[in-house]
Formats: C-alpha cells, structure tokens, sequence
C-alpha cells in the first residue's frame, strides 16, 4: 500500500469514527422544566440528591428546577398556564380549571397496570377527574387534632380508643372537662385551644355533622342553619365552660404551637401529624440545650363528630402533574415528563413522604421507608392510615361555582365565625345570619 494510499485509508478511517461516536450538533438533551415548593423543611437538599439519580439514569435528560415560594408561586404558575407557557412539571393539588386548559396531561396512558398497582387507589382519588388521572401524588394529607400524651393519660384518657374509634361532640366535651385544671402557679391548663384566624373549627365541626359540602356542584348552599347553629352552640359551649381559652378569637397559629409547648393545653387544633416530627425534634433540642422547655410526647386526635353523623376527615392528596405547552415539543418530551414525574414520586421519593409523617402513596416507596416510619409513634402511623379511609373527597368545583364558595367563605362564614368567638353574636342569631349573608353571595 502506497503512502497515498494509506493516509486516505486513516482518513476514513477517522471519518467513520466521528461518525459513529460523535454526536452530531443538533443532538442535545431534552431540557425539562421542574416548578416545585418547599415541601418540607430539607426538601431542597433532598431533591438534589433524587434529580442527580434520575440524570445519571437517564443521560439525555436534563431537568431545570425553580423553587417556588407558596405566597407567590401559585399565581406565578397561573401566568404561566394562561400564557401557555406552564412547566413541564408541577408539583400543586388538582383543580378542576387545569385540565380544561387542554394543556394538562393526562396520565392513565402512561402507566403500566403494575406501576398504577403500586400506587393506592385511595391516594389517586385526590388527582382523579371525569374518569381520568391528572396527577400522582406523594402523599395523602390529612386535619387533625394534636394532643400531650402524658396529659391524656393523667387525666385517664384513652387515646388509643379515641384513635381507632372516634368521638363524639359529648364525649369530646366530657374529656375537655376533665383535662381542664388550675395549675399551682394559678394558671389555667387548657383543654384545647384552636385560633380563630380562620374558619376551620367550624368547618371541621360542619364537616362532621353531616354537613359535608357547603356548596354543591350546583351552587346550591349545602350548610344548614340548624346544623350551624349545633356547631356555634358547641364551639361556645367550650368557651363558656373555660375549656377553651376565650384569647382563641384572636389567636395565631404560632400562639397556639407555643400553649402547647408550654403545657398550657392538652389538646389543640388543627394539627396534622408531622407535628410529631416537630416534637422529636424539640425534644432533641431540649436535650441538647438549645431549647428550654419540658419535651412532649405527641398523639395525633380525630376531630368529633356529631352522634348519629359520620365521621369524617378533611385531607386530600399533594404532587406532580404534567403540562404541555402550546407550542408543543413532541410526543417524545411529554413521555420525557411522564418519566420524570413518576421518579419523584416513587421509590426515591418515599422521605418525603415520612419526613411529613405521611405513609408514602407509592408501596414500593413505603417498604423502602418503613425504617424511617419505625422512628414515628406506631398508633399515630396507623391513626393516619386509618383517617385517609374517611377523607371527604369531592371532585372539584365548575370555575364560577368554586369562586362562589370561596367568597362565601371569606364574606359570610369567617366573618360571622369571628363574631360568634368574640361574643359579638349568639349561636342562633349568627346561624341566620350567615345563612342569609351566603345566600345572598351566591345570589350575585
């Protein structure tokens, strides 16, 4: 072979090469856009360590994150959907809005039977919608009541019994007599304590008097004024009696956390359990001497329900859903996202979970945490199991129907709520009123 003849043997030779292993320059990652919030408090640090996972198991796959702020990022989100522009992923609950932008994946298509086995159908409900699945969620979230377990059982309190088979509003009421005391100092221990910033004793209470929506799918008031008028009555009974402090009017939350802390109630609304988590970590302060105070060991309560009603518990689910844009990136992209999706809210994404004190929604994500769930008071795990079975689910609202019953919470049941906690109104006389007020909100 020639001296020609060889250079031009290792000139293909080269060319051939960069062929088959360079890529060529339009080849680049598909870029994936993450929108989340801080979920918890190491959510952060936690997500990074999952997103570098799912890079290395899938190369030609980048993922853009931004971390959204929860006072801004959902009307951030909003912009973005209307503009048609959302991210790719987005972590929020279901509502009824997004999937008839067009733009909201639908996700029963890209999951295989085993994977949607993996996955409880109680937990899917939250993101279910004319049929079809919008979301998967980490977790199922639930409203509670928290209590001191060493004031419980002081007071001979059965808990455990209270945790597997409710309460009514009277046996709510006798327990709060008996764990209401005055202290040697002469301070009062309260029984429970729940602000009044909000409406959500006396939603809670409605909820569980059979009352389960205030507003129907059409427009129609749900609430009652008799079933309102038992709810006043015993919201002010706990004032009357002093088993609640009369300061709840005007209480925060933070205010609230810090009776508890202090020993001044037993009892308190609303909690949900990853105040246990709070509570092991103050108790881990308090040994250490970072914090000053007495460690509580913490029992996640249901809230009472009205003899001869129902038992039944606020909550829902919270993840990921997947969008596209309007200017469409390809089949391809949106699988991309799918793909994405499921990572975050399966196997490696069961701390999350439990970080919360939630059980994963994912099986194979809560066998893979079941040590971390170890570290959790066991009846309080298993409370929460058993509370997700009695969440009112309701599928969401029609758009206009859904504005008229937030503004019939703002405009008539917060309002006249506050009255009957600051004693401006009595039970009856506030029922009437916000019966008439809602109606004439809806009415508009």
């Amino acid at each position: 072979m020639s001296k020609w003849q060889r250079l031009s043997a290792l000139a293909m030779l080269v060319l051939l090469t960069a062929t088959v292993f360079t890529a060529p320059a339009w080849a680049k990652n598909d870029v994936l856009r993450l929108w989340t919030y801080p979920v918890h408090q190491a959510y952060g640090p936690e997500l990074d360590g999952m997103l570098a996972k799912f890079r290395a198991q899938n190369p030609g796959i980048d993922v853009q994150v931004e971390m959204l702020s929860w006072s801004e990022g959902p009307q951030k989100f909003e912009v973005a959907l209307n503009s048609g522009d959302p991210p790719d992923v987005y972590w929020y609950k279901l509502d009824a809005k997004y999937p008839k932008t067009g733009l909201m994946v639908a996700l029963d298509d890209y999951l295989t039977p085993e994977e949607r086995a993996d996955f409880s159908e109680e937990g899917l409900r939250g993101y279910t919608l004319d049929g079809k699945l919008w979301g998967i969620p980490l977790y199922v979230y639930i409203y509670t009541l928290g209590g001191n377990k060493a004031l419980l059982e002081e007071a001979n309190i059965d808990w455990r019994k209270i945790q597997r088979e409710g309460w009514t509003w009277d046996e709510f009421m006798s327990v709060a007599k008996s764990l209401t005391k005055k202290l040697p100092d002469g301070r009062t221990q309260y029984a429970f304590v729940m602000p009044g910033y909000n409406s959500e004793l006396l939603e809670m209470l409605m909820l569980n008097n059979g009352a389960t929506d205030l507003v129907n799918a059409e427009g129609k008031l749900v609430w009652t004024k008799e079933k309102i008028a038992e709810a006043f009555t015993l919201i002010r009974s706990l004032m009357d009696n002093g088993y609640m402090p009369k300061e709840c009017s005007g209480m925060s939350a933070g205010r609230r956390w810090e009776l508890f802390n202090s020993w001044d109630t037993a009892m308190f609304g609303r909690g949900i359990p990853y105040f246990e988590v709070m509570s092991i970590q103050r108790r881990k302060d308090i040994e250490a001497g970072t914090v000053a105070g007495k460690p509580i060991d913490y029992v996640s309560l249901p809230f009472p329900h009205k003899a001869g009603q129902p038992a039944k518990v606020f909550g829902g689910s919270e993840g990921y859903t997947v969008f596209k844009q309007k200017k469409y990136q390809g089949d391809e992209h949106t699988a991309n996202a799918v793909k994405l999706l499921k990572f975050l809210v399966g196997p490696e994404a069961g701390a999350g979970a439990v970080e919360l004190a939630y059980p994963p929604v994912s099986k194979s994500a809560r066998e893979k945490f079941k040590t971390n769930l170890a570290a959790l008071n066991p009846d309080n795990v298993a409370f929460t199991d058993r509370q997700t079975k009695l969440i009112n689910w309701r599928s969401p609202l029609p758009l206009d129907i859904a504005a008229k019953e937030s503004r019939v919470l703002s405009e008539a049941v917060l309002p006249i709520f506050q009255a009957v906690m600051a004693y401006e109104m009595g039970p009856d006389e506030a029922a009437a009123a916000l019966i008439q007020r809602a109606e004439r909100v809806l009415a508009r």
